[in-house]
């Protein structure tokens, strides 16, 4: 009795191992749910950040190419105050008339470059993104879903996510077309801007009697009036048509 009493015993202890180490086992193959919102906060700081850095190169670039038109208002400024054809309250008006448009140009040259960033990050990230989550499809598609680890099935879903993301925001905010009609408007400025310049040289040589100052004030008065707009990306029938109607003008 007392050899089966230790059998039983025995056995119970091997029986009491087993099960610890297949417990054990089995808490060495579960993943922490922490790891897995670790990797997604990872993956988006990671695209966040590569975004941000598309974006700041493209705004140096941008900065970059209008660095010529900047010395080109000074030397407009220059040209006026020193202009022989105007007398001393014409030269006056037409150097506020001419930086008060370069004050609009910069206006709409704030937004192009802002919008236009954005475009530009957005656009650079999609073929990366699209060609990782193609090739996590592959992945799983092949070991199946099940059988995939965490660290697979948490990128393909978060890449799946910016992807979906990343594709739809030019659509919903009409960055390109929005960068596109900013400028033009700086452009229009930018000619306006330079036709004060030039009076300021040539008048009335270039104009003749046919246009004085003040009509000439009235003409560029005009069309800096028709180039005042505000851009918005958002559809007539998703406001209210009179607020539409109010802003777009």
């Amino acid at each position: 009795m007392k050899q089966k009493g230790a059998f039983i015993s025995k056995c119970r202890q091997t029986f009491n191992c087993m099960e610890f180490d297949k417990e054990t086992d089995r808490d060495k193959n579960r993943v922490p749910w922490q790891l897995g919102a670790w990797m997604v906060a990872g993956i988006a700081g990671c695209i966040f950040l590569a975004a941000h850095f598309m974006g700041v190169f493209f705004k140096n670039k941008c900065e970059k190419a209008f660095l010529p038109r900047d010395s080109v208002f000074t030397i407009q400024c220059d040209l006026i105050q020193k202009s022989r054809v105007l007398r001393k309250q014409e030269r006056a008006l037409l150097l506020a008339k001419v930086q008060s448009l370069q004050q609009n140009k910069a206006h709409h040259r704030l937004m192009f470059t802002s919008l236009y960033e954005n475009y530009y990050a957005v656009v650079t990230m999609m073929p990366f993104l699209s060609g990782i989550t193609v090739v996590l499809t592959f992945l799983i598609a092949q070991n199946g879903w099940q059988s995939s680890s965490l660290v697979l099935k948490t990128s393909f879903l978060t890449f799946s996510v910016f992807t979906a993301l990343y594709g739809l925001f030019p659509l919903i905010y009409k960055q390109e077309d929005m960068a596109k009609q900013n400028l033009d408007t700086y452009l229009v400025y930018n000619g306006v801007q330079k036709k004060v310049a030039d009076y300021a040289s040539t008048a009335p040589m270039l104009y003749g009697n046919c246009l004085d100052f003040y009509e000439f004030v009235d003409q560029i008065d005009k069309e800096e009036l028709d180039a005042d707009h505000i851009y918005f990306g958002l559809e007539e029938k998703t406001i209210d048509k009179k607020l539409f109607d109010q802003v777009g003008k």
